[in-house]
């Protein structure tokens, strides 16, 4: 899933992955994800833990059946 907080509200919105979505725009938006701080308390008080690279092999098997499958430029 993603998380996306609205800059002007600060409201929280989770929005589930599709199949057809693209999976290196996937891991794309992973590689850039910024958490304020103000946002970290509103999370974990709404038990949501996001995902970072150190979880990269578990997201690449999600996506794509295998952990070190490389992507194709």
């Amino acid at each position: 899933m993603l998380v996306h907080a609205c800059q002007t509200c600060g409201k929280i919105n989770i929005n589930r992955i599709a199949g057809d979505d693209d999976e290196k725009i996937i891991l794309t938006l992973l590689n850039r994800h910024i958490i304020s701080d103000t946002l970290k308390t509103p999370l974990r008080q709404s038990s949501i833990t996001l995902l970072s690279n150190k979880n990269l092999p578990e997201i690449r098997k999600q996506l794509f059946g295998k952990p070190e499958q490389p992507l194709n430029k």
